[in-house]
């Protein structure tokens, strides 16, 4: 489970909520903090990569023959081309030019991600997302002593599972965030 830094930023702006927090519990906010930051410059710098590299080659994927009028098709694994094969009965020529022609595309995939650092980018983005997973578990593990407290502990849990900006006007969303705010004014 990971936080919302778009969520944080809007409940919390330029707060020092966390100042008035329980010591235990500001450390582990401040912690997690750093790490959202982390994990979110890593993911910005895998996804200017991963563009970089799209520039270039599309995503390792097979088109499938389709009827004319037919929506197109792509097949992204093996086993997306065996099924089609054998649903369509287009016989083991198509099946064997379809596979080589995916494990090519995968093949040219793998050498550009490794040539351009995305296949290190990826790792990183990985590595910085974990750590903030394990810090926003161990935010959730320090004791709650105040009110403040619970007031952090609510924008993080609403930062943690509001889908997105649409759902924050819905059930359960908006009445977390009155809670929220509710909080802040005791």
């Amino acid at each position: 489970m990971t936080p919302s830094a778009r969520v944080i930023r809007e409940l919390l702006g330029a707060s020092e909520l966390h100042h008035k927090a329980s010591p235990r519990l500001r450390d582990a906010f401040i912690d997690l903090r750093h790490k959202l930051a982390r994990a979110e410059a890593a993911t910005v710098k895998r996804d200017g990569i991963e563009a970089e590299v799209l520039s270039r080659i599309d995503y390792p994927r097979v088109p499938l023959p389709v009827a004319p009028g037919q929506p197109p098709c792509v097949a992204l694994t093996l086993s997306d081309i065996d099924h089609y094969v054998a649903g369509t009965g287009g016989g083991e020529a198509l099946r064997r030019s379809l596979r080589l022609d995916l494990r090519t595309r995968q093949r040219q995939w793998r050498e550009a991600a490794a040539n351009t650092g995305l296949t290190a980018a990826l790792r990183s983005e990985i590595a910085s997302v974990q750590s903030l997973a394990l810090a926003t578990t161990l935010f959730f593990d320090a004791p709650i002593l105040s009110q403040t407290d619970i007031a952090l502990a609510l924008a993080l849990i609403i930062a943690c599972g509001e889908p997105g900006p649409l759902q924050a006007a819905i059930f359960p969303w908006r009445e977390l965030r009155q809670l929220f705010t509710a909080a802040l004014k005791l």
